[in-house]
């Protein structure tokens, strides 16, 4: 095992607050073991610098006292992407922790971040919310706060040959777009927008906060909109009526101007929809794409995914959004003939991938370089 320092106190300079940071711990319970004094661990995981009062790498070394120059620091930024080139942002993670100790890991999820420790938390965090909850303590975390277990609840994915709604529409169209979300994917998703709202042939999320226009989750907390974008914490999945009335999930990702030579991130934006047994048509990374089936996940052949290989940004998204306007214009008859022809073999494949393909291993990945080290 590997001994894991997290300290008694729920908020401090390390971690910040404990149950928004250490869910890559609780979710190998035995392979790490949490204890609460730094002498007596192999590793101790710090959460980003802040130039914050309480925050500051003085606060942090005085927390530590003088016994930890012989453990390893872990610099997690399993709830941070960034388009950056993995050896600049090691080096930018490293740098505050170097007059202090060399022993520092970067523990990063942009899996090409292969100089230090790639660790695809979204994926385990996927899977443990939606096949495994009742497996771990994952009530008021980062990003669901005040979720419940019914919001990670699946449906069956439909079978239209039995009959369909009255309502259905063919997008879905999710996409946080308040700017401290980052100006240029939200940039991308603003236009995005304004090309949807041409016709209503779909579900999207307007998040004007003075008249917010929002897609419910599975469990609504709230009485109106307003409360809702108020409390809106960055991960509560879109209700399953929404994905049970429309066919394809377009989206713009997290990771927008960089290529799968840089970047690879695969987000809640694009797994949801594959676990809710929707298409996909997410406007990203050159490449990223190609990451997803290498992942494992299969697409449908009536969607044009051509664009993914144009590195320029600008061309990507214009060729992207000719791609949305081809599919478009079929009529609905067409996704259901669609929906119908590919559930099982796409469909019903990505979802079940979820449920056979395993969690990725920190423990793993960090034993392997606690001994090379």
């Amino acid at each position: 095992m590997i001994n894991v320092f997290i300290p008694n106190e729920e908020f401090n300079p390390l971690l910040l607050h404990n149950r928004y940071h250490d869910l890559p711990f609780v979710l190998e319970p035995d392979k790490f073991n949490i204890v609460d004094k730094v002498k007596y661990a192999d590793v101790i995981p710090d959460i980003r610098y802040q130039d914050t009062p309480g925050f500051r790498m003085e606060d942090k070394i005085r927390f530590l006292g003088p016994d930890f120059k012989n453990q390893w620091i872990l610099r997690m930024l399993h709830t941070h992407v960034a388009e950056a080139i993995p050896s600049s942002s090691n080096k930018y993670e490293k740098e505050p922790w170097l007059p202090y100790t060399k022993n520092i890991i970067v523990v990063d999820t942009n899996l090409k971040n292969t100089e230090e420790v790639a660790y695809n938390f979204l994926w385990n965090r996927q899977k443990a919310y939606f096949v495994d909850y009742d497996k771990f303590d994952l009530v008021n975390r980062l990003w669901t706060q005040l979720a419940t277990k019914k919001m990670y609840e699946l449906r069956p994915i439909p079978n239209f040959e039995l009959g369909m709604p009255t309502d259905m529409k063919k997008f879905l169209m999710p996409g946080r777009t308040t700017f401290d979300r980052g100006a240029v994917r939200v940039g991308f998703r603003l236009r995005l927008k304004e090309v949807a709202k041409i016709t209503d042939d779909s579900f999207y999320s307007d998040w004007n906060p003075d008249n917010p226009m929002l897609l419910w989750p599975e469990e609504r907390l709230f009485d109106t909109q307003t409360e809702l974008f108020d409390n809106f914490a960055g991960w509560w999945p879109i209700a399953n009526e929404y994905y049970i009335k429309s066919f394809v999930s377009v989206y713009v990702e997290t990771i927008t101007y960089t290529n799968n030579n840089i970047s690879n991130v695969i987000t809640e934006k694009t797994l949801d929809p594959l676990i809710k047994g929707h298409f996909i048509l997410p406007f990203g990374y050159a490449g990223l794409i190609e990451d997803i089936k290498n992942f494992g996940f299969k697409l449908p052949t009536w969607i044009d995914y051509s664009y993914d290989k144009i590195l320029d940004v600008e061309k990507r998204f214009d060729a992207y959004l000719e791609s949305f306007s081809k599919v478009r214009n079929l009529d609905l008859s067409k996704f259901i003939e669609y929906h119908n022809r590919d559930r099982i073999d796409i469909l019903e494949y990505n979802r079940n991938l979820f449920f056979t393909k395993p969690y990725d291993s920190l423990y793993e990945k960090l034993k392997i370089r606690l001994n090379q080290k």
